[in-house]
């Protein structure tokens, strides 16, 4: 228990010290936790895919995050977890041959919606 403790102090030392967070709701800055988010899901779906290297992981990360974060026409995207975009990104990028490169040069609706896609063609 006492580690335990220990342990859940210095997990919040770390997310103020990430945030910048009085934990009463205000923060700083999110960036950089949701940055280690989508570096999560990037390494979890892409890992051993041989579709990119380990250097494009940050830049794959940001447009990650720039997909989840564009707006769709139906206000829908905001239901969209990190992961699932992920998954999306990932086979969109296996069916059209798309590099890191090729993504990064896409606007950000046309990258949205050409993912999507990918997402609405599997639960459909």
């Amino acid at each position: 228990m006492i580690l335990e403790n220990y342990h859940d102090k210095e997990l919040m030392k770390l997310y103020q010290m990430l945030s910048g967070s009085d934990l009463e709701g205000n923060f700083k800055n999110t960036w950089v936790i949701s940055m280690l988010y989508a570096l999560q899901c990037v390494d979890c779906f892409f890992n051993e895919s041989g579709m990119i290297s380990k250097k494009e992981y940050v830049v794959l990360a940001k447009e990650l995050l720039r997909i989840s974060e564009t707006k769709d026409n139906e206000g829908k995207n905001e239901f969209i977890s990190l992961p699932t975009w992920a998954v999306g990104l990932y086979d969109y990028m296996k069916e059209s041959g798309k590099r890191v490169k090729d993504i990064h040069s896409m606007n950000s609706y046309e990258l949205m919606t050409s993912v999507k896609q990918r997402l609405d063609d599997v639960t459909v």
